[in-house]
């Protein structure tokens, strides 16, 4: 349960972690200190935040990303 692990070492595609570094996003404690309402904006949506939801998920690190949210977009 490292929440340390900085995003780009995720293996996420560049885009999205290039997203997220510019709304202040660098390790996965960043993303599980905040709410969905502060992980959404410019750059991230509904796909971005169900990857990180999965990657904190499979780690055991205790978040706020709600399901309704993260449906797969088709």
């Amino acid at each position: 349960m490292d929440a340390s692990i900085r995003l780009d070492e995720l293996g996420l595609p560049v885009r999205m972690v290039n997203a997220l570094k510019r709304n202040g996003f660098i390790t996965l404690r960043d993303i599980a200190r905040r709410g969905i309402v502060e992980l959404l904006g410019p750059g991230i949506g509904p796909e971005t935040a169900r990857r990180l939801r999965f990657e904190l998920d499979r780690r055991g690190i205790s978040h706020e990303i709600p399901r309704r949210f993260v449906k797969r977009i088709s």
